[in-house]
């Protein structure tokens, strides 16, 4: 598995431990960067390696517009997941 610079993610990920870890990466479609496709597969073996990956894949490029909803949104999910474990501690 290779970007498309040819360069193996493999190399970022060699043995995790993931102690409640939950990652979420996002990237535009339209990224002049090719970071969808990086997104994509560095989700991919996260997910071998038994980390809980998330690979969000929408509509936008690589410019302010797109990161500013997509941190929003990236913000929103955990504030939920913090919200729902501390729920479900409390009893």
């Amino acid at each position: 598995m290779t970007t498309r610079s040819g360069i193996s993610p493999s190399w970022a990920a060699p043995a995790i431990v993931t102690h409640n870890l939950v990652v979420e990466l996002r990237a535009g479609t339209s990224d002049v960067y090719g970071l969808d496709g990086v997104a994509a597969q560095y989700g991919m073996l996260l997910n071998e390696r038994g980390v809980p990956t998330t690979i969000v894949l929408e509509p936008g490029g690589h410019d302010w517009g797109y990161w500013r909803g997509a941190m929003r949104a990236s913000s929103t999910r955990a504030r939920a997941r913090c919200c729902s474990r501390r729920k479900s501690r409390a009893g």
